[in-house]
């Protein structure tokens, strides 16, 4: 296995023990066990624990950009990449994989600011997809904080939306996507 191939072997290997409950009591040796690899391939990779959980909160972080960008894929209208983000937002309903790792690194003991650092280095890129989103900048970040608000909730476990009204939730949301507030 190479090495890209191995160091996200490890990663999904981690994510697979917190999402199990380890997040507390994860250890390097732990992950290593899981992933079927010596200890000292582990520690090539992640020197120490938080090298391991910043690596995953980043993975999370990556793989949700990605789905919007592949979500909006070729088209430049206006409002693409919100709503992109929405919908992407609102197809990832809080009991995947990713909610659970998130929902049990936020709340473990090996929690450290730190790790969210990649959500704070990549506000830059969001605010300019928002301002080049051909959308009013102050309706993008309405839109933006009411998911992130969304993506939150979930990660604490806080149901913050009824089922029966989600839908709804959603379109209006997307409606705000347009720059006349309508598809």
């Amino acid at each position: 296995m190479d090495d890209a191939k191995t160091r996200e072997f490890i990663l999904e290997s981690g994510a697979m023990l917190v999402q199990e409950g380890a997040a507390d009591r994860l250890t390097l040796a732990d992950v290593a066990t899981a992933a079927g690899l010596p200890a000292d391939t582990v520690s090539d990779h992640f020197p120490d624990l938080d090298s391991l959980v910043t690596a995953m909160v980043d993975r999370m972080v990556s793989a949700f950009h990605d789905a919007v960008a592949q979500a909006c894929g070729d088209d430049e209208s206006s409002g693409c990449w919100l709503r992109a983000y929405v919908q992407t937002g609102f197809e990832r309903d809080g009991s995947g994989d990713v909610s659970k790792v998130a929902r049990a690194l936020l709340s473990s003991t090996h929690y450290r600011p730190q790790f969210v650092e990649s959500v704070r280095e990549r506000e830059v890129e969001i605010q300019d997809w928002i301002n080049r989103s051909g959308i009013a900048p102050e309706r993008g970040i309405v839109i933006r904080a009411a998911m992130e608000g969304i993506f939150l909730s979930r990660m604490l476990g806080v149901e913050l939306i009824p089922a029966d009204l989600r839908e709804m939730v959603e379109a209006e949301l997307v409606a705000l996507t347009y720059p006349d507030g309508a598809p």
